[in-house]
């Protein structure tokens, strides 16, 4: 699931705003239903992918309620992403004056500064392994020349 909401913030990263419809085609359909959507609604939870159709106000501190919004941003997410102007799933209605799969998302500064971090921890890793094959390399190399002598 990393390395599926990776793909989702790197696309964003790269396009800058993408569609609903877009990031729903990058969910593997595995359930056919809001499930699918999870990961996605997990990234917009944690504050990563902006939604502005979420209001702000909301009181996040309760995990009850986290979970209830993780799991009804789940259904709208479902339900939008092939809805036109008007989406029903589980008795809850979303409508809206665009086309709802036409929606999009984008980065927050903290989904930003998660990717930086990413990329750090890559690069760090590549580094040490390097410095393990050379430090490797070297030792065997001067041992070799040392029992010469």
């Amino acid at each position: 699931m990393i390395d599926l909401s990776l793909k989702i913030l790197k696309k964003i990263e790269k396009e800058g705003e993408v569609k609903l419809s877009v990031i729903s085609s990058l969910l593997p359909k595995i359930y056919g239903d809001h499930r699918d959507f999870y990961p996605f609604a997990s990234l917009i939870t944690q504050g990563l992918v902006e939604d502005s159709l979420v209001k702000k106000d909301e009181p996040d501190k309760n995990p009850e309620y986290t979970s209830l919004k993780l799991q009804v941003l789940a259904w709208k997410l479902f339900a939008t992403s092939s809805g036109d102007y008007k989406a029903t799933y589980k008795g809850v209605t979303w409508s809206c004056k665009e086309k709802l799969s036409d929606h999009l998302y984008s980065l927050t500064g903290k989904g930003y500064l998660y990717l930086n971090e990413d990329r750090s921890k890559k690069f760090e890793k590549r580094f040490t392994f390097l410095i393990a094959i050379f430090s490797a390399i070297f030792a065997s190399t001067v041992t070799y020349f040392l029992g010469k002598i």
